[in-house]
């Protein structure tokens, strides 16, 4: 997961300059999946339909959608009628393994 304020490192060959760089602001960049860096963390699709549990409040339902935003991406975990939605930040995770149960410590007020 990143923080607010960072993400990935990136370099593009044709990119040299300040410059250049600046060009870029406010563009999208794609990239075939198999050239992106294995520590990006988990496809977006790999987490859809896991289990969250809180150390506190326990299970909290499953990712039913994954808003994706500048900062962080925030998880959909919704159970029957209820619904938290989790900013996707190193502070929140405990744990989140390749497959199974992923594991979080909210804050009060959060859940």
């Amino acid at each position: 997961m990143t923080n607010a304020g960072s993400g990935q490192l990136i370099s593009l060959s044709d990119v040299t300059s300040i410059s250049d760089a600046q060009a870029l602001v406010g563009h999208s960049l794609l990239a075939p999946v198999e050239e992106l860096p294995a520590d990006l963390g988990p496809a977006l699709d790999e987490l859809m339909g896991r289990q969250v549990m809180d150390r506190t409040y326990g299970e909290l339902g499953r990712i039913s959608e994954i808003m994706v935003g500048p900062a962080n991406d925030v998880w959909v975990v919704r159970q029957g009628n209820k619904e938290v939605l989790i900013p996707a930040i190193d502070e929140f995770i405990d744990e989140l393994p390749a497959q199974g149960v992923i594991r979080v410590n909210l804050p009060d007020g959060l859940v």
